[in-house]
């Protein structure tokens, strides 16, 4: 039900931001809405020509940049999004967190670890301190070093603390979500993962 409102909802944008790009093609705000809307249809190709073009119109600005950064990410373009990440001002925890994430899907570990460490663990269901784990336990992968190893499994008790059922479902559970690597923080740590839920 709710997904049938939304879509209308964007339809409905939609509609109106082609109405605003009749008259004005350079128009960012109706560019960026159909770049959005496109984002969270998952047409990430679409959404990055719109976000492009925004970014090309409003190369300053912050959020136009994280846009385009969100969608190259979804598009395994890692090291173009990683580029963009670094170069946004004022850097919010949001922006450091996409930039944390990147760099664990990169499976550069070290420069994830280093960012996601800083950030708080209280937003989005403990999310830094999981995104965290998966960096730590790259590293204990990569390195071949068990106080990693050690250290991903405290890290990721710390995030999963915050939201105990939502993490159960995403770790332990058949859940996929293509928009977290938590299927590496499960290769990573396989069965010791299900000592963090006893």
């Amino acid at each position: 039900m709710r997904s049938s409102i939304r879509d209308r909802e964007w339809d409905s944008g939609l509609i109106t931001a082609d109405q605003i790009l009749e008259l004005d093609p350079d128009n960012v705000p109706a560019l960026n809405a159909k770049g959005t809307v496109a984002f969270y249809r998952s047409k990430y190709l679409d959404a990055v020509n719109f976000f492009e073009k925004v970014v090309k119109l409003r190369p300053g600005n912050g959020i136009f940049l994280s846009n385009l950064a969100d969608t190259y990410v979804e598009l395994g373009r890692l090291d173009d999004a990683i580029s963009i990440y670094r170069k946004i001002e004022p850097v919010s925890q949001d922006v450091l967190y996409e930039l944390g994430r990147a760099y664990v899907l990169n499976e550069q570990y070290k420069e994830a670890t280093t960012i996601l460490h800083n950030l708080p663990s209280a937003e989005h269901q403990g999310r830094a301190r999981v995104m965290e784990a998966a960096a730590w336990a790259g590293r204990a992968n990569r390195e071949d070093d068990s106080s990693y190893k050690e250290t991903a499994l405290l890290v990721l008790k710390k995030g999963v603390a915050k939201d105990r059922d939502y993490w159960e479902t995403r770790l332990v559970g058949n859940y996929h979500d293509i928009h977290e690597p938590l299927t590496r923080i499960r290769e990573l740590l396989n069965e010791q993962i299900e000592t963090v839920f006893q």
